[in-house]
């Protein structure tokens, strides 16, 4: 037999034996990943009508890019087309392994407050002083989905807020449906239980709404304070809004945002602010020492912080029970910014794909038959030359 023969035939058994141990090793012989399609039309806001051409135009062209950002950052290739004369997106997600942190990263608006709140003891007080001059309030009707209620104009709930499961009849007594906090100077004033929140929003609208200062609104968020209520149960928030001088923290005073892990283990998301977002941080800490402050994302409290000192760092964290994968597209989405609108997932469509044999056993394969090949080459002449 030809001595190159000999040679090729003993790198290729050197270079199987190569694989074999490799893929014994590593326990992975293939990497599978995902291929994501969609397509997306804008949602109108609550409350309000359908956009116009323009605009639908203009906020889905804002929506390509931070969807772009997003994924990159991500380190997902993505397409983006435009469909229906601009008014719809048709985007492909390619090499994804993990399918839920990429439905959170595109489905999310990722908007980012920190806002001011009222504790329990400061209504408290309000109302009190609100009992002695109490006048009728005209009430404005509004559509269930909106976002907030605004106590100053008309009745806004989160969007967020379940659907009723049935309609309850006879109405409940506040007392019934509303468990008070027990901590004065928390955050969360108490919590609902998700099937009575119908309840508690026509409640409110006919008894409350007065009784509260005109810069208020409700929010919902996770039940975190009151211990002796259901966790499943959701908290109830009062957050300050147009105070003038007042100072908000948003998505433009973040700079950089990753996910970590806390003292616990549990995990978090971590960023920095931009130098006006320090300063702006710095105030509002330093303004509210001993009082917490509500972490809003998409109109969502999921992290109410009492402040002990002013921060000066330009650091913050949130840590709202996150998972893993759930910290990760938060912080994903604060580097690429939010969403300008909603949006309908109008087509969904996953595939799945094989990348076969991985980068590096190819390099181990090539490496073995090159080896094997050349030294048996050289033994060969070397055996013959004797």
């Amino acid at each position: 037999m030809n001595t190159w023969l000999k040679s090729l035939l003993i790198g290729t058994v050197v270079a199987g034996i190569a694989f074999v141990v490799f893929e014994r090793m590593s326990k992975k012989r293939t990497l599978q990943y995902f291929t994501v399609h969609y397509e997306l039309e804008r949602a109108a806001a609550p409350g309000t009508g359908p956009s116009s051409h323009d605009e639908t135009v203009v906020e889905l062209h804002k929506m390509s890019q931070v969807l772009q950002t997003r994924c990159k950052n991500a380190g997902y290739p993505i397409e983006v087309k435009d469909l229906a004369n601009g008014e719809k997106l048709d985007v492909t997600i390619q090499e994804i392994s993990d399918t839920a942190r990429v439905q959170k990263l595109i489905t999310r608006i990722g908007k980012l407050e920190i806002r001011e709140v009222y504790t329990v003891e400061e209504l408290a007080s309000l109302n009190a002083s609100a009992r002695k001059e109490t006048e009728p309030v005209s009430i404005e009707a509004v559509p269930a989905d909106d976002t907030v209620i605004d106590t100053g104009k008309a009745i806004k709930f989160s969007a967020q807020e379940p659907k009723p499961v049935k309609k309850v009849e006879p109405a409940p007594s506040f007392e019934s449906i509303f468990t008070s906090s027990q901590q004065p100077d928390g955050a969360e004033i108490g919590s609902v239980a998700e099937k009575d929140t119908a309840a508690f929003r026509e409640i409110f609208k006919k008894e409350l709404l007065r009784l509260l200062p005109a810069n208020a609104r409700f929010y919902y968020g996770p039940n975190l304070t009151s211990t002796m209520t259901k966790k499943s149960n959701l908290g109830v928030y009062v957050i300050r809004v147009n105070n003038r001088g007042s100072i908000l923290i948003d998505n433009s005073d973040i700079k950089a945002a990753m996910q970590d892990f806390g003292p616990s283990g549990d995990p978090t998301v971590a960023f920095s602010f931009t130098s006006i977002g320090s300063r702006k941080w710095g105030m509002l800490t330093g303004n509210n020492v001993g009082r917490p402050l509500a972490i809003l994302v998409d109109d969502i409290v999921v992290s109410a912080p009492k402040v002990e000192s002013a921060i000066l760092g330009g650091k913050a964290i949130i840590s709202g029970g996150f998972f893993v994968s759930e910290a990760l597209a938060l912080a994903d989405q604060l580097n690429s910014g939010a969403m300008p609108a909603r949006f309908h997932i109008i087509k969904q469509e996953i595939s799945q794909e094989s990348s076969g044999i991985n980068l590096k056993a190819l390099l181990i394969i090539l490496v073995a038959f090159a080896i094997g090949t050349g030294t048996s080459y050289l033994i060969f002449k070397l055996l013959k030359s004797n």
